[in-house]
């Protein structure tokens, strides 16, 4: 069971997380909390491998956005250096023109992390502006862009559902001819479809100028969805 803290218990538990890991995510919270107040209204979870199945991977609790799980099993992360995921943050990568990024852990929990804020200052726009009934639609159409990928559903999801048989899913599968190969090659395919989804590049190009301001304290992105969201 997932145990909400208190605010000031919540930033406290993130700066020792950075401490701990070497990440930035308390710094990227504030910097989040101030262009978007919305985000400030998200619960952040720190949780470990052995607490469930939504704790070894970053999760955005849908539909409200009001907590981001994120995981402190350092195995997760090393997905992005040469696992699955290599390849999904590599336009924040080119974006951001730092060489070394991504040349340890805490690179990827910083990126990870500040992409899932995107998400929530996304959805805190759409509340402002179009209220619940907004953030209905919002859902609705992301459950359509899941629903358009190659398997129906994000890349993690997909190969934790093959690996786990969730609700016999591997078996589903495997009933239509389904390999691990073709699986493989299937996941790939997803990843790549997915890093192209609207909201995706939207909550990416959060997180690009959310780092930046992380790295140098300013940001060049005119027009882009990080200060759209001070403008509101």
């Amino acid at each position: 069971m997932l145990i909400v803290p208190e605010p000031g218990v919540q930033h406290k538990i993130l700066e020792e997380f950075d401490h701990e890991t070497g990440a930035h995510v308390a710094d990227l919270y504030d910097i989040a909390s101030t262009v978007c107040p919305g985000v400030a209204e998200t619960t952040i979870l720190i949780t470990d491998a052995d607490e469930g199945a939504e704790s070894d991977t970053y999760t955005l609790h849908y539909p409200d956005y009001d907590i981001i799980s994120i995981t402190s099993d350092v195995e997760f992360y090393r997905q992005f250096t040469n696992g699955l995921l290599s390849q999904r943050f590599i336009r924040l990568v080119k974006a951001l023109n730092k060489p070394d990024l991504g040349k340890n852990i805490a690179d990827w929990i910083d990126v990870s992390f500040a992409h899932e804020l995107g998400h929530v200052a996304a959805a805190a726009r759409v509340r402002t502006a179009y209220g619940e009934n907004g953030i209905n639609e919002l859902n609705a159409n992301l459950s359509k862009q899941y629903f358009n990928l190659p398997l129906a559903m994000p890349t993690t999801e997909a190969q934790r559902s093959w690996h786990n048989n969730t609700g016999g899913y591997r078996t589903y599968l495997e009933s239509y001819g389904y390999t691990p190969e073709v699986f493989k090659a299937m996941l790939e395919q997803n990843l790549k479809n997915y890093t192209e989804l609207p909201t995706e590049i939207s909550a990416d190009n959060f997180a690009i100028s959310a780092m930046r301001r992380l790295y140098d304290g300013t940001t060049t992105d005119q027009g882009s969805d990080f200060l759209f969201c001070m403008q509101i």
